[in-house]
């Protein structure tokens, strides 16, 4: 089907760009073959298509010019849905009757936790004292969707739990006697977005910009912040139309992204950016393929459609998160297949993991949780994974990816190596049609050169149909902060099992207690999202549970923004 901008599908698109398009945007050229293994760890400035030399910012604007225009539609909806937040009044006061009230200061903070995470103080008054949290001002993240949901009206104490966790017992803390450091981790540790000024991100930015490829890249971020955002304020309010977030919620959200939001939350996702661009500068991972035009993510009814089914599901998930009491959790199917632990709607998403209507909407729905910045933060996980491949023997390596879901992130691995031979697992069969539909789109559309087949497995992690020391690699991205601790040991015991000596193992998921300072105060609040063993989990150490067993050395450990990632060796 035709995509915008006149250009269709398939290899042809390239040829209908005019020349001077094709260097703005990089497009691939169809006859040009995959780079060899030996150059594909370069820089991506090293490709032939690639621009060569430092370029002055303004000679990288202009040749990114022919990009924005698919971007404006973008941030014309995010104007349009940010306006409705400098209409609300910068203080807000209400009360809940019989219980107390909450005052918040230049409407930092909603419900008792905030949707930015930076210095602004909270006064809860209690009729008999005042207790105030201040110090650098409660602090919480960005990242998880409870930041913006923590519902005073069905508070039965206080509208939210700060975690007391004495610092030598985080785990961030104890990661220490474990992993070496990434700059990432040391950076990400304090790190405080509420102490940059619009002008020093702008600076950051052109800085990070040498050529036309690095203000693509910009351009194209940028514009997935801000459509994200637009769809998140869009499906609060759709929610409060259809009657399930009622409208004092509504209010409080938007005078949350008024003023601080706009000031912190870019802040933390600029950030993140410029890791992921350092990262791809240094050669660690190929420059994004969903950044081509061509790709139906910038098809105006793809995106439509998608959009209209995550505001729907939007809706509904405030509805339960509102409503706790009264939201059914449990999911469609009851069955003997999967682990009691897994028949949950976890997130409070319309039937859990089983439904093709919740893996459609997936990916939409959790850029809108991370402001789109989600595949940045998991291709961190790309940092190690990029080492394994510099230093393995083997010519095509067997790498496994545990509970791959949609099958996303996969892509980014096979599009930056794609000489792997890789197996992906995923327990939910609707899940896993969508992960091999992901791969087979990328195949068709944005393969470089010929790859090994990709193999899916429906499997949970406790138990993989993978012959013993067969996987040089085993990835799992997102998967250890929904499982109970029984179940991460017994995870990590199959990945022992399945790993050849001297493999490498990498964990990805939410960064933990520890990793950032500034987001541990609240973190745990996640759990209100239907999240129960998120707790638990971010009080685990992984270094110490991997390193116990004998079987593993702890080597590195990286942080972006609220994802970390740490790497191990099989011994």
């Amino acid at each position: 089907r035709p995509l915008p901008f006149g250009i269709g599908p398939g290899p042809s698109a390239t040829r209908r760009l005019p020349s001077h398009a094709c260097r703005g945007l990089l497009l691939p050229c169809p006859a040009q073959p995959h780079p060899s293994r030996a150059t594909q760890h370069k820089p991506p400035l090293s490709s032939s298509t690639a621009p060569t030399g430092s370029m002055s910012w303004s000679t990288s604007k202009k040749n990114a010019r022919t990009a924005l225009p698919v971007f404006s539609i973008l941030f014309a909806a995010t104007v349009l849905f940010t306006v409705a937040a400098f209409r609300e009044r910068n203080r807000l006061r209400f009360a809940t009757p019989g219980l107390m009230t909450v005052k918040f200061r230049n409407s930092q903070c909603i419900r008792g936790a905030m949707l930015n995470p930076m210095k602004r103080n909270v006064e809860v008054l209690v009729p008999s004292s005042t207790v105030s949290v201040a110090e650098e001002g409660l602090k919480t993240t960005p990242s998880t969707a409870d930041s913006a949901l923590t519902t005073l009206d069905k508070a039965k104490n206080v509208p939210f739990a700060i975690d007391e966790t004495p610092e030598s017992e985080k785990p961030g803390f104890l990661d220490r006697d474990y992993f070496r450091f990434d700059d990432s981790a040391e950076f990400w540790l304090d790190f405080k977005p509420g102490e940059y000024e619009p002008a020093d991100l702008i600076a950051k930015i052109q800085d990070s910009v040498t050529n036309s490829r690095h203000a693509t890249y910009w351009a194209y971020h940028l514009g997935r912040f801000g459509f994200f955002v637009a769809s998140g304020v869009l499906g609060v309010l759709y929610a409060q139309n259809q009657g399930n977030s009622p409208p004092q919620f509504t209010s409080q959200i938007l005078a949350t992204r008024n003023g601080g939001y706009l000031k912190n939350i870019p802040n933390d996702v600029i950030e993140t950016h410029l890791w992921n661009l350092k990262w791809i500068k240094d050669g660690k991972f190929r420059m994004p393929y969903d950044m081509n035009p061509r790709h139906r993510q910038f098809d105006p009814r793809y995106l439509a459609t998608t959009t209209w089914k995550a505001v729907n599901e939007m809706s509904n998930i405030l509805k339960k998160r509102n409503n706790p009491d009264e939201a059914n959790t449990d999911v469609w199917v009851d069955n003997k297949i999967y682990p009691d632990y897994y028949r949950k709607t976890f997130h409070f998403q319309t039937d859990g993991w089983l439904s093709s209507r919740s893996a459609d909407i997936y990916d939409h729905m959790t850029e809108i949780i991370f402001n789109g910045k989600q595949d940045a933060m998991q291709r961190t996980t790309l940092v190690p994974f990029s080492k394994f491949m510099d230093e393995t023997n083997e010519e095509k390596p067997k790498v496994l990816e545990i509970a791959a879901g949609t099958g996303r992130f996969a892509t980014f691995v096979k599009d930056s190596f794609p000489e792997i031979d890789l197996t992906v697992s995923e327990l939910s069969p609707y899940y896993l049609e969508k992960a091999r539909e992901t791969m087979r789109y990328w195949e068709e559309n944005f393969s470089r050169s010929e790859t090994p087949p990709t193999r899916f497995v429906q499997a949970a992690g406790e138990d993989i149909p993978v012959s013993d020391a067969s996987q040089d690699c085993v990835m799992s991205v997102y998967l250890f902060h929904e499982l109970p601790p029984e179940a991460r040991r017994a995870v990590i015991r199959e990945v022992a099992r399945v790993l050849k000596p001297g493999g490498t193992f990498i964990l990805t998921d939410s960064v933990q207690l520890g990793d950032r300072r500034v987001l541990d105060p609240t973190l745990g609040n996640f759990e209100k999202l239907n999240e129960p063993w998120y707790p638990s989990y971010i009080k685990e150490n992984f270094g110490e549970m991997l390193t116990e067993t004998g079987l593993f050395k702890a080597e590195e450990k990286y942080v972006n923004s609220a994802t970390k990632t740490l790497s191990f060796t099989r011994l």
